[in-house]
């Protein structure tokens, strides 16, 4: 054969192997794309709209700490003792939700039902072993148009309608949070999510997924698991911030759609740090001294002009300190509130850092009755001018008909308009 020819043939033969290893990328590819259909791709319209995005500097926010007054963002307070019946004691508020109708309290070890002016309805479930009995309740969701509570304890999910019938359970499924949403749907990420492949899961209220989304931002294979991703709801929408990503993210259907963006990662704790235990209490306080001063993220809650987050510094649960701050959407302005909470100048009361946010307007906090009497007689209290001396008499009133044995009281502030 002509060598001409032949070195003809084999390059013509190098670029067919070039064309069909190219073809086949491209096929795998789209496969891949296909397949993945939960990956949240940014496209490019995405792309621009992150310019356009709320970004909250927390890096330099961390900086600015400040006294702030609850009047600066709130208009009202009033307070919902939870009545005592019986032994059914609460030995805090650990989580509250709210209803049209009723208000559910848990304290670790138990659920109860109160009206919404705070009387005693019935216990959900009961501690023990048998069938719809539990050991401890860790984490709950309750929606009265879906008429279901949902208790997240030791053995995975149990089920009960809103008189507190047992309606089943779902064991071996665990998760630190999760909302029912839109009355069908319940939102939840898993409890180890940061090593998973999956994080975010939307289910159907009998926990069929229906949307699942990749962990875009995974830790290396480890033991620890810090922190607790922020998932919430503002105006009628689903939110939620992945660890280690910087994005908070509107979810909707099966879509990532970026809502916020906070400059947090130098504070961060590593993604590698591990607990490895074998030293003894000295080397864990050593490990534990390493990352004193690294954060991770406790909750997050959006009203129409404020950003409320709450970060946890440190691990030491002796050294532990909360940085909650507040960020103004309006000013685009971020302070940390010293002391971690506001100061009470509206009744003089005790100071304030919500747990709860009902309906984007109402912020909630559950307060021992021990603690609130003590304030109350304390100097502190007694010298106070606050905004509204009506309403300190008021809660004086309150305190002074309180018991150091009743249930928390529950306060409720609103935000300004």
């Amino acid at each position: 054969m002509d060598m001409k020819i032949r070195r003809v043939l084999v390059n013509f033969s190098v670029i067919c192997r070039v064309f069909l290893i190219i073809a086949g990328i491209v096929v795998f590819t789209a496969c891949g794309n296909k397949a993945e259909k939960n990956d949240n791709i940014k496209t490019i319209a995405e792309e621009q709209q992150q310019d356009k995005l709320l970004r909250i500097d927390v890096e330099s926010i961390v900086e600015n700490v400040q006294d702030v007054n609850l009047s600066d963002i709130a208009s009202d307070i009033e307070y919902i003792p939870l009545e005592l019946k019986g032994d059914k004691y609460l030995k805090k508020c650990v989580k509250v939700e709210f209803t049209e109708s009723y208000i559910f309290v848990c304290d670790y070890e138990k659920l109860f039902q109160f009206t919404r002016d705070g009387k005693f309805i019935r216990q959900v479930g009961c501690i023990g072993r048998g069938p719809g009995e539990y050991t401890g309740a860790i984490e709950f969701a309750a929606n009265e148009v879906a008429d279901l509570i949902m208790l997240q304890c030791d053995y995975g999910f149990y089920r009960y309608d809103m008189f507190g019938n047992f309606k089943g359970d779902i064991k071996g499924l665990r998760t630190l949070c999760y909302i029912i949403k839109d009355d069908k749907e319940v939102a939840y990420y898993k409890k180890s999510h940061i090593n998973q492949l999956e994080n975010l899961v939307v289910a159907d209220l009998d926990m069929n997924s229906l949307h699942s989304f990749r962990n875009n931002s995974p830790r290396p294979e480890t033991k620890s698991v810090f922190g607790i991703a922020p998932l919430y709801t503002f105006n009628n929408s689903l939110f939620f911030k992945e660890h280690y990503n910087d994005t908070v993210f509107e979810v909707q259907e099966d879509r990532l759609i970026p809502h916020m963006l906070l400059n947090e990662s130098s504070l961060l704790f590593p993604k590698d740090f591990e607990l490895k235990g074998g030293g003894g209490v000295a080397s864990l306080i050593k490990q534990m001294n390493k990352v004193k001063n690294k954060i991770n993220p406790h909750h997050m809650f959006e009203s129409t002009n404020e950003v409320l987050i709450s970060y946890i510094r440190g691990i030491n649960p002796r050294e532990q300190t909360r940085i909650n701050i507040l960020f103004d959407k309006r000013s685009k302005q971020g302070v940390v509130l010293k002391d971690g909470h506001f100061i009470n100048d509206i009744d003089g009361g005790d100071n304030f850092w919500p747990n709860k946010l009902y309906k984007d307007t109402l912020m909630i906090k559950g307060v021992e009755a021990l603690k609130l009497m003590a304030y109350v007689a304390s100097d502190a209290f007694k010298n106070s001018t606050p905004k509204y001396p009506e309403k300190k008499k008021a809660l004086e009133k309150l305190a002074n008909g309180l018991s150091e044995n009743d249930n928390p009281v529950l306060m409720l502030v609103r935000l300004r308009e």
